[in-house]
């Protein structure tokens, strides 16, 4: 049996900032199949291997990667960004308090998209937390 997966070309990162070139699709077809049945089981496994290629298609050029993570997707984001701003520091953990509070303390990795990304910005610009030099502020959290 040969194991069919998804090749990405060119890689893309995960939220975890890990390079993703494949993605195994948990389905076997028959090296050399024999019988009626082994060519049919191929034929199908085919089938749905091009239907999952044609969603992920269809989700990365809406840029929505939660096929990647389809374990953590109900993991709390606030929590991983957290972390990070431990390893990163103080713009982090300016961008951090500012991302909870406009998520309400509650942001799980499901939730993200590039309009909650966009409405994030748009929330920074109307609540001024922007200096005049152009950096987050971190005083009017």
């Amino acid at each position: 049996m040969l194991s069919v997966f998804l090749e990405y070309n060119p890689a893309f990162v995960n939220p975890k900032g890990e390079e993703v070139r494949y993605e195994f699709l948990n389905l076997e077809k028959y090296v050399n199949p024999i019988s009626d049945i082994e060519k049919r089981h191929n034929e199908m496994i085919g089938e749905i291997a091009e239907a999952i290629r044609c969603d992920r298609y269809m989700r990365m050029v809406k840029k929505e990667y939660s096929f990647i993570l389809k374990d953590q997707l109900n993991g709390s984001f606030l929590d991983y960004f957290h972390d990070c701003c431990q390893y990163y520091g103080i713009k982090y953990i300016c961008s951090y308090k500012h991302f909870k509070r406009f998520c309400n303390n509650e942001c799980s990795f499901k939730d993200l998209s590039v309009s909650l990304c966009e409405k994030f910005s748009k929330f920074l610009f109307k609540e001024r937390c922007w200096k005049r030099t152009g950096k987050l502020n971190c005083a009017c959290i």
